[in-house]
């Protein structure tokens, strides 16, 4: 069983460690100023047995809602963490009357790319040369 909730701030740390280890992309300080600062973003732990195995960082925007940043602990990963983790998303936002969300993938990103389509996104476009290292990522969406 998992849970999904608001991060508990005992677990950011963590977060910001996975961050950087596997996107590679933040600090302390730009994470706090940038994620925990700003009202517009919501991070959410992903929980099993009050154990946090990931996270998801969302961005508010009136009825719309964007995924920024989704993991999973590669140890827990291929058990359907994920899935259940986005399902409970989904009925938090729609108590929240977020009417439609997106997010962006790396285009080589497979496991990921499934993974949003079981939960029933929609590859609507393809962005070039997105990432740093010149990938480009699919722009995905779902309308809730």
């Amino acid at each position: 069983m998992i849970d999904i909730k608001v991060l508990e701030n005992k677990d950011l740390l963590d977060v910001i460690a996975y961050e950087n280890e596997y996107f590679n992309i933040t600090n302390y300080e730009m994470f706090i100023e940038t994620y925990v600062e700003n009202p517009l973003f919501e991070i959410y732990g992903i929980y099993k047995y009050n154990i946090l195995i990931g996270y998801i960082i969302i961005w508010l925007d009136e009825d719309k809602s964007q995924i920024y940043s989704m993991l999973i602990n590669e140890k827990y990963r291929r058990n359907g963490y994920g899935f259940k983790a986005l399902l409970k998303l989904e009925n938090i936002l729609s108590d929240k009357h977020i009417k439609e969300w997106t997010l962006e993938v790396r285009a080589s990103n497979n496991a990921a790319i499934q993974l949003y389509k079981k939960v029933g996104f929609k590859s609507v476009a393809e962005r070039k040369n997105y990432y740093k290292n010149n990938e480009n990522a699919l722009l995905m969406y779902k309308k809730l």
